[in-house]
């Protein structure tokens, strides 16, 4: 699904909110795809729901490798340079109109 927002029509406060909607939409959506491809690949539901839970409690907490933390961007890097994850692919879903 692909949506198109102007977001120079925006106040800053509404650009918050539908970065906000965003997230909140996207981020179930991609976990239950990551989940069902796990179970297509004979993954059961014990190992399913700990990794589920796994992730959950990995964002509640900063994101640390070899003692120091990082931000989101540097862990897509770090996976992207480790196993070559390709992360543009996932973001050709979504495209944000700047109007420029």
């Amino acid at each position: 699904m692909k949506a198109r927002v102007n977001v120079r029509r925006l106040s800053n406060a509404e650009r918050r909110d539908l970065s906000r909607q965003m997230v909140d939409a996207a981020f179930p959506a991609v976990m239950a795809a990551v989940l069902y491809v796990l179970h297509l690949r004979g993954w059961h539901k014990d190992r399913i729901v700990k990794l589920y839970d796994d992730v959950c409690a990995l964002l509640a907490v900063p994101i640390g490798l070899r003692g120091k933390y990082l931000d989101d961007r540097q862990v897509e890097e770090y996976l992207a340079r480790v196993y070559g994850i390709d992360w543009d692919k996932i973001r050709q879903s979504v495209q944000i109109e700047t109007g420029e």
